[in-house]
């Protein structure tokens, strides 16, 4: 009753919950979590110094794992070769070349 006396929609809010549910896939899921870590992951290098001492070492295999999962949870590697990309080949090649 105290949401109706405030004019607080509930459909509007079920509504929305229930369209984020239908239309999320996998990629989705993945990236929001990957997200998440990094973003307590960076938080907790400034608020634990004891946790910055541990992973100072590792920070940019961390940082470069989490990108490798968002990449390749989001980009269809495949048909982006197939389409012949100029950009994703541009990156692909400079990416090599600065590996080497």
């Amino acid at each position: 009753m105290e949401g109706k006396k405030r004019n607080f929609d509930t459909g509007a809010v079920t509504a929305c919950l229930k369209k984020i549910k239908e239309e999320s896939t996998a990629a989705d899921i993945v990236s929001t979590v990957v997200m998440l870590a990094m973003f307590m992951f960076y938080s907790l290098t400034f608020f634990v110094p004891r946790f910055y001492g541990l992973t100072e070492k590792y920070v940019g295999v961390i940082v470069f794992a989490a990108l490798s999962v968002l990449f390749f949870t989001n980009v269809n590697i495949i048909s982006e070769i197939r389409s012949k990309n100029a950009e994703f080949i541009a990156v692909g090649i400079d990416g090599v070349f600065n590996i080497l």
